[in-house]
């Protein structure tokens, strides 16, 4: 049986904030600190300072987050409750899933990125 060798990283204590003039989502994790990032089109990655995900910022979210899941809509964004992400890493990939929850719904898409 081959060796499972995914990496799962939950971050426990998470903040979002949506701008919808700017259409921009931001995640993260209050009990770290950002010391840089990396930028991905339109997905920002925050890192502290042993390079791990603290941070998630999505610019113009309502067209990146409907490419993985038509259900979102900015009025989706504009009323959500709670944002979170959890991460699994697997070799050179981390495997990002967003939870979204509103009022009414909860979506969970997931961004694959290769670091």
């Amino acid at each position: 049986m081959a060796k499972d060798n995914r990496q799962k990283i939950r971050r426990q204590k998470m903040k979002f904030s949506y701008d919808s003039k700017m259409d921009d989502l931001f995640i993260f994790d209050t009990s770290s600190k950002s010391k840089g990032s990396i930028e991905i089109g339109d997905l920002i990655l925050d890192l502290d300072k042993n390079k791990k995900i603290v941070g998630v910022e999505i610019i113009n979210a309502t067209k990146f987050l409907k490419n993985l899941d038509v259900k979102i809509t900015k009025a989706f964004l504009e009323g959500l409750k709670n944002a979170k992400f959890d991460l699994a890493k697997q070799k050179n990939w981390t495997f990002l899933k967003i939870n979204l929850t509103s009022a009414n719904q909860k979506l969970n898409p997931i961004v694959s990125v290769a670091f």
